[in-house]
Parts: structure tokens; sequence; C-alpha cells
């Protein structure tokens, strides 16, 4: 930009710095800054690797390695790598790899990874490792792999794969792959690989692949594949290929080729060649050529051809074409 402007055969420099020519300079910056503005061209003198800018509010200063420049209601203030900005309630400060700003009640404050951001009622806090983060009643605390974070009654807790969270009276806690939980009168525990679950009077306790569970009175106990179920007044228990099943008061039990049907009030149990039917007080059970048939106090057995009927004291036997009455005690 300095040599630009000729005056009578020297330099803009060598008529500022000349003593006898100082005043004729300084009016001749006056008219070329008018000029600047009316045409709204910059320009920037010079000095050293500082530029400083004048145009309008602008108003630039030097002072050693200090830089102050004004823009309106914008400060800009820089010392070494420290700056420091401010534009209306907003400042920015810069040294390093810190960075600290302000907008209004915002204030961010960022060191090295770490962000800490405040906002009115948001209060972060930076020392050392720990980070805590206020807003309201939610707080976060880090230190190294921990994490603690609250809002309210919500109490977060993070150390390394556990996690630990609390909502009210309801806390779950995860420890590996275990969960435990607690909701008011619930209470897990856990120790090693022993599992302890309250709630009430129910307690459920795993150790290994044992799982006994209390319900009141009554007791369920599990292990490897045994599996006790419980439905109302009605324990249901599984170990293997046993499989009880509960319908309505009506219990089937499976084991191996046994296999109980319901219809309705039918009910077909079978194991093997053994086939039992019953349907209100009727019993009809067969295992081979062999049928038994119950209804009240009458029985009817069959055995290939023969026939034995009971009802009551009397006796009815038929085999082929041969009847034989007789009472039932003889």
């Amino acid at each position: 930009m300095s040599g630009a402007f000729i005056v009578k055969g020297k330099s803009l420099e060598e008529w500022i710095c000349s003593r006898a020519l100082r005043t004729e300079a300084l009016r001749l910056m006056d008219v070329i800054l008018l000029q600047m503005l009316e045409t709204s061209r910059r320009w920037a003198p010079e000095r050293g690797s500082v530029v400083l800018w004048f145009c309008g509010s602008l108003a630039p200063w030097l002072h050693g390695s200090v830089v102050l420049w004004f823009c309106g209601s914008v400060v800009l203030w820089l010392r070494g790598s420290m700056v420091l900005w401010f534009c209306g309630s907003v400042v920015l400060w810069l040294r390093g790899s810190m960075v600290l700003w302000f907008c209004g009640s915002l204030a961010p404050w960022l060191h090295g990874s770490v962000v800490l951001w405040f906002s009115g009622s948001v209060a972060p806090w930076f020392c050392s490792s720990v980070v805590l983060w206020l807003c309201g009643s939610v707080v976060l605390w880090l230190c190294g792999s921990m994490v603690l974070w609250f809002c309210g009654s919500l109490a977060l807790w993070l150390h390394g794969s556990v996690v630990l969270w609390f909502s009210g009276s309801v806390a779950p806690w995860f420890c590996g792959s275990v969960v435990l939980w607690f909701s008011g009168s619930v209470a897990p525990w856990f120790c090693g690989s022993v599992v302890l679950w309250l709630c009430g009077s129910m307690v459920l306790w795993f150790s290994g692949s044992v799982a006994p569970w209390f319900c009141g009175s009554v007791v369920l106990w599990f292990f490897g594949s045994l599996a006790p179920w419980l439905h109302g007044s009605v324990v249901l228990w599984f170990c293997g290929s046993l499989a009880p099943w509960l319908h309505g008061s009506v219990v089937l039990w499976f084991c191996g080729s046994l296999a109980p049907w319901l219809h309705g009030s039918m009910v077909l149990w079978f194991c093997g060649s053994v086939v039992l039917w019953l349907r209100g007080s009727v019993v009809l059970w067969f295992r081979g050529s062999v049928v038994l048939w119950f209804r009240g106090s009458v029985v009817l057995w069959l055995r290939g051809s023969v026939v034995l009927w009971f009802c009551g004291s009397v006796v009815l036997w038929f085999c082929g074409s041969v009847i034989l009455v007789q009472p039932a005690d003889i």
C-alpha cells in the first residue's frame, strides 16, 4: 500500500518520517482515509508483522506483542498465544489448547479433550482427570472411566463394565452379565456367582445352575434341567423330559413317552401302549389288549375274549359263550 502513494518523488514513509513534512503527511493521510471511506476501499498500513486496519469504528492498537482490536462492541486482545475476544456479552478466551467462551450465562470451557459447559444453573468443574457437570438438579461426575450422573432422584454410576442406575426407589445394577434390580422392597444382591433377589416375601436365589424360587409358602427350585413352575396353588415340576402342564384345575404331566391330552373336560393320557381316558367320573384304561373301564362303582375288564364286569357286589364273567354270575365276595 505504501508504494502506491508518491509525493514529490518520495514514498509515503519518507514523507511521514521527515520532521519538516510531518504535518503535510498527516493531512494527506486524512485525505486518503476520507477517500477510502467514500469509495468503500480498505487501507491497511503495515507495521512489522502486525497489520492495523482502520475503517469507521474499527480501531486496532499495537503495543509491543499485544494487539487490541475494536470493532463496535467487539474487542479482540492478543498477547502471545493468548486471545481474548469480546462481542457484547460474548467473551472468547484462548490460551494454548484452552478455550473459554462466554455468552450471557453460557460459559463452556475446553481443556484438552475435556469440555465443560456453563448455562444458568449449569456449573461444570474440571480438576485434573475429574469432570463435574451440574445442570439444575443434574450432576455428571467423571473421573477416569467412572461416570456418576444425578438428575433429581436419578443416579447413574458407570465404572468399567459396571452400571448402577437409581430412579426414586428403583435401583438396577449391572455387573458383567448379571442384572440386579431394586424397586421399593425389592433388594437384589450380587456376590460372586450368587444372585439374591427379594421382592416382599419372594426370594429368588441363583448360584451357578441352581435357582430356587420362593413365593409365599411355595418353594420352586431349579437345578440344571429341573424347572418347577407355579400357577396359583398348583406346582408343576420339569426335569429333563418331564413336562407338566396346567389347564384350569386339570394337571397334565409328560415324561418321555407319556402324553396326556386335554379336550374340554376330557383327559387322555398315554404312556407307551397304555391309554388312560378320563371324562367326568368315567375312566377307560388300555394296556395292550386289556381294557379296564370304570364308571362310578361299575368296572368292566376285558382281556382277549374274557370280559369281567363288576357292578356293586355282582360279578359277570364272560369267556367265549359262557356267562358266570356270582356275588363279588365269592
